[in-house]
């Protein structure tokens, strides 16, 4: 089941910060593990998850920006039902998955603001979440 049909019932979220080439040594001002449990702040990154534009079929019409292996895995606690974690893409395409369809950030900005929001992280944006390089 995915989050979308059950936004009401969703209580807290986990988020995890995934790096696939930690050898870039990209840094984050904030942990890799993120508990959230007031359930108003999940319920909104759910609802903005679900809001965000269908990733387009077929070949890409753009030309996405370097993917450096930045996502995050968002758990979404309920009581009794279990959901599909969603993976959202930091770098790259910006692809968002685990919801009935492919989505994507790349025209919603604003979402970042929520999930930093959500997260105890203010202000946030893309960047904040795609990591600064280190010198």
């Amino acid at each position: 089941m995915t989050v979308c049909s059950h936004i009401r019932d969703v209580d807290g979220m986990t988020i995890s910060r995934v790096n696939v080439f930690p050898q870039n040594h990209e840094h984050f001002t904030f942990p890799a593990l993120i508990s959230v449990v007031e359930a108003a702040r999940p319920q909104a990154v759910a609802r903005a998850l679900c809001t965000l534009p269908v990733f387009p079929s077929g070949p890409t019409p753009m030309s996405c920006p370097v993917d450096l292996g930045i996502s995050y895995v968002l758990r979404f606690i309920t009581d009794d039902i279990k959901l599909a974690a969603v993976t959202i893409n930091a770098t790259g395409c910006r692809e968002v998955t685990g919801l009935a369809q492919p989505r994507w950030t790349a025209l919603s900005p604003a979402f970042w603001s929520v999930l930093g929001t959500a997260a105890g992280i203010a202000p946030a944006d893309l960047y904040t979440f795609s990591g600064a390089p280190t010198s």
